[in-house]
């Protein structure tokens, strides 16, 4: 997706001038100085604290927590410095709860990761390769209010930390798949609820296959769509459980590469996808 900024258009309060900064100051007073005695103890920090330990307790803050104020329907776009190569995780909360709060991050104007659940606490994990322009767009959906958003850094991609997942995959494998054999190498990755991740496949002629899924303890509902190259949809599970399976017999002369797409319904946490063959 492109860079939107250009084509984004504020939404404005009837408001103007000095009675409109008036009214969003007393409505929504700013949060405390950067770094303040005052930071710790606001209970917007403390929210995203309590996300940022939930959604990236392996990594470590690349800078101090960042308060602001959006109206619905606005957005705010903040560059993201990327130093050496390293992993990324972007916390944001909004101080409404029942507010709609959406993270979109790019790489040279490039959408490169995206939170749109229906929520005020998104969450995107990223890992960039080389050192490219990063910019991250805030937009309150639904709601209005104070926002406070936080960058962390880790070495290593997040997807390492739950090693049970490889057993737990298996032992699925095991049930609902048996005569198979791994047909792609594992993929694993993190997500938010209300996130999705895409990943290119290459499925051989006249084969048949099994895709499987499944995630930590904290993936609620982790669902699987498979689509061909023109985007229509092959084969979806989407039931409410955090283990999705598809399967699928290629014709002669598969339309591909197919896209498989898996989705964070419900939960968050890590998941691994096995692609398995006759």
């Amino acid at each position: 997706m492109t860079d939107p900024r250009n084509r984004l258009t504020p939404r404005r309060f009837p408001l103007q001038g000095a009675g409109l900064l008036f009214l969003v100051l007393f409505l929504y007073p700013p949060g405390p100085p950067i770094g303040s005695a005052q930071t710790a103890q606001d209970p917007l920090a403390i929210h995203l604290s309590e996300v940022a330990n939930r959604f990236a307790a392996t990594t470590r803050p690349a800078g101090p927590i960042e308060f602001g104020l959006l109206a619905e329907g606005d957005s705010r776009f903040v560059e993201i410095p990327i130093g050496d190569p390293r992993c990324l995780s972007i916390v944001a909360v909004s101080e409404e709860p029942s507010s709609d709060l959406d993270l979109h991050l790019y790489a040279e104007r490039v959408e490169v990761a995206s939170h749109t659940g229906i929520d005020h606490f998104p969450v995107v994990h990223w890992c960039p390769a080389g050192s490219p322009s990063v910019s991250l767009e805030i937009r309150m959906v639904r709601g209005s209010g104070r926002y406070a958003m936080q960058v962390f850094t880790a070495a290593d991609p997040p997807s390492d930390r739950d090693p049970d997942l490889p057993a737990a995959l298996s032992a699925l494998a095991a049930q609902v798949a048996q005569g198979t054999l791994p047909a792609a190498d594992t993929l694993r990755g993190v997500m938010g609820q209300g996130q999705e991740h895409r990943f290119q496949l290459r499925l051989a002629p006249a084969r048949c296959y099994v895709i499987l899924a499944t995630g930590s303890p904290t993936v609620v509902d982790l669902d699987l769509l498979l689509s061909d190259a023109g985007g229509t949809v092959l084969d979806a599970d989407e039931a409410d459980d955090a283990t999705p399976v598809l399967r699928r017999c290629m014709e002669e002369e598969p339309a591909g590469p197919f896209t498989l797409i898996a989705r964070m319904a419900a939960g968050y946490g890590e998941y691994a996808i096995l692609v398995l063959g006759n």
